[in-house]
């Protein structure tokens, strides 16, 4: 899980590109048929289920889709026009990006909605290729609004809880099998446990060993802690560690969000037009 994107072929781009003339705010979904797994890049939840829309969470998460490159990412709601995401999952211009509302990406009458812009952290231009502290997160702004139903995700402030063995829950909509790569484009969710909270000052590492963790599509997708009885986002999937086959069967490392909470801020008043911001500054710690 190098780089835990995932791509689809060719017929899935003509479908999706034919169905966005003329949009303003949503558009039909592809026919379910037409959808085929294509050759992939880089990382699903593994040894996860599949979510059937009712469970709160769901309702938080987005998948993106770049109709250019055949990119697909996971992204968490921040407010009815702002999403969070991995600062790797973005390359060049948005206008071939779509947001992905529903438990399956390919189903009949889906919502999508189209990217006006995005802001990767000051981190990720100068540190983007480094193992640790890389910044790789990034504010989106889209227009159109949310569906009915979906929701903003409560964000975690108080980090304490985040220690060595706590259960974390990870979502997003890549592949169910880190070796076969099969199964990509459905919402689904896992439980696995928290490795290392101080695996750097900004990230987090979770445990892949146990066949259960994030893979190739899940770019960019929530990790959970539970307060009480509300599952509360504190992580986006960035990549994995020491894994040399590429199989999503190691560690992971996560983006820790309330360390960038000032950043995140100012850039969403940035994007909205509402104000000024300034750069975040991270230490070096290697």
């Amino acid at each position: 899980m190098t780089n835990p994107c995932v791509r689809f072929a060719a017929s899935f781009l003509a479908i999706l590109l034919s169905g966005f003339v003329g949009l303003t705010g949503c558009s039909p979904a592809p026919n379910h048929a037409a959808v085929e797994a294509g050759r992939f890049h880089t990382s699903g939840i593994i040894g996860g289920k599949r979510a059937d829309g009712s469970e709160p969470f769901s309702k938080t998460i987005v998948a993106l889709f770049d109709t250019q490159r055949g990119m697909l990412c996971t992204a968490s709601i921040l407010s009815d026009s702002m999403l969070l995401t991995a600062a790797h999952c973005f390359t060049g211009p948005t206008n071939s990006w779509r947001i992905i509302f529903g438990t399956d990406i390919r189903a009949e009458g889906r919502i999508m909605r189209p990217i006006v812009s995005y802001q990767t952290s000051p981190m990720w231009p100068v540190r983007g290729d480094e193992p640790v502290n890389s910044g790789d997160i990034a504010v989106v702004h889209f227009e159109g609004g949310l569906p009915e139903g979906y929701r903003p995700a409560p964000i975690l402030e108080d980090t304490s809880v985040l220690t060595a063995n706590s259960i974390v829950m990870l979502a997003g909509y890549g592949v169910e099998d880190g070796v076969q790569r099969t199964g990509s484009g459905l919402l689904r969710f896992v439980e696995t446990t928290l490795i290392d909270p101080k695996y750097s000052e900004t990230e987090m590492s979770i445990d892949q060993s146990k066949g259960r963790g994030a893979c190739h599509g899940d770019s960019g997708g929530p990790a959970y802690v539970k307060v009480g009885e509300t599952w509360m986002l504190w992580g986006i999937t960035n990549h994995g560690i020491n894994d040399t086959k590429d199989d999503c069967s190691t560690s992971a490392s996560y983006a820790l969000i309330p360390f960038y909470k000032n950043w995140i801020a100012k850039t969403v008043k940035i994007l909205s037009g509402k104000g000024k911001g300034q750069d975040l500054v991270i230490a070096d710690r290697n």
